[in-house]
């Protein structure tokens, strides 16, 4: 039976050990957090809680997933390669792959991971372990790593109830570019322009607003280093959808409500899809 490491208790971290407890009732978890003595609950959930540079060696085949910010991966990676045996799997739930996968490809038990799942709400007291249900995890292997390996990684995955997808790192940063990254950035000037406008809402707005502004919501130490690690692709999409954006400025200056139809038109095409 395998075992479990858990690098960061966050709220990724937090669901993860807590969705992994319900799902493997017998088995060992750990959990690595900078300072243990801050996370007293978690030994409710685990087997063994450890500072982040005092990892035991684990003897036992184990699946570790580092849940930390993006630019602290590589290193975790390096230093759990050294405390677990060559059977194990390293992975992560990095928002961002080309960069982390690049970096590590000499780790060849790490394969990349990216669970779509989270809330806006931070911190281990906020985990939640539905949070992964139905979910999809993006699994970004090379050509040198096992089959066996990646159907592992799979199952694991599957286990806590997502759904899996293969695809190359760098495609996974084009496409979170689109279906995350942006997002967050656009709700975050959402809510910056409305503090610059000294907007007064007075209660008049409804779920339309409040759909889209609650990823506004999220922690800057979280997507700071997100934006910074995926920066040439979220680049290029704000240059298209300043673009589109103008677009639709001068549809409305000059009176052509058919172009505005056609772009929502086009939208809605696009978006059945999903």
């Amino acid at each position: 039976m395998e075992s479990f490491f858990i690098a960061g208790a966050g709220l990724m971290g937090g669901s993860l050990i807590k969705a992994l407890r319900k799902a493997y009732p017998q088995s060992i978890i750990r959990a690595g957090v900078r300072k243990p003595d801050q996370y007293p609950e978690l030994k409710n959930w685990t087997d063994g809680v450890f500072a982040l540079d005092q990892i035991p060696l684990i003897k036992e085949k184990t699946i570790a997933v580092i849940n930390t910010p993006v630019y602290t991966i590589p290193d975790l990676a390096e230093i759990l390669a050294g405390k677990l045996t060559q059977d194990s799997i390293i992975t992560d739930v990095g928002s961002t792959k080309q960069g982390i996968t690049e970096a590590l490809k000499g780790i060849k038990n790490f394969i990349g991971s990216h669970p779509m799942a989270g809330k806006e709400k931070a911190g281990f007291e906020h985990s939640d372990p539905s949070i992964f249900i139905d979910k999809t995890a993006a699994i970004c292997p090379y050509d040198f790593h096992q089959e066996e390996m990646i159907l592992r990684l799979e199952k694991f995955w599957q286990s806590i109830g997502m759904k899996t997808i293969r695809i190359a790192p760098s495609e996974h940063d084009w496409v979170t570019a689109y279906s995350s990254h942006l997002p967050h950035a656009l709700s975050f000037i959402f809510g910056a322009l409305g503090k610059n406008e000294k907007m007064d809402l007075k209660g008049i707005y409804g779920n339309s607003f409040l759909e889209f502004s609650r990823i506004g919501k999220s922690e800057e130490e979280i997507w700071i280093p997100i934006f910074q690690s995926n920066k040439k692709n979220l680049v290029v999409l704000i240059e298209k959808f300043i673009k589109f954006l103008y677009r639709f400025q001068e549809t409305l200056e000059n009176n052509q409500p058919e172009e505005i139809k056609k772009l929502i038109e086009d939208s809605k095409e696009f978006l059945k899809t999903i």
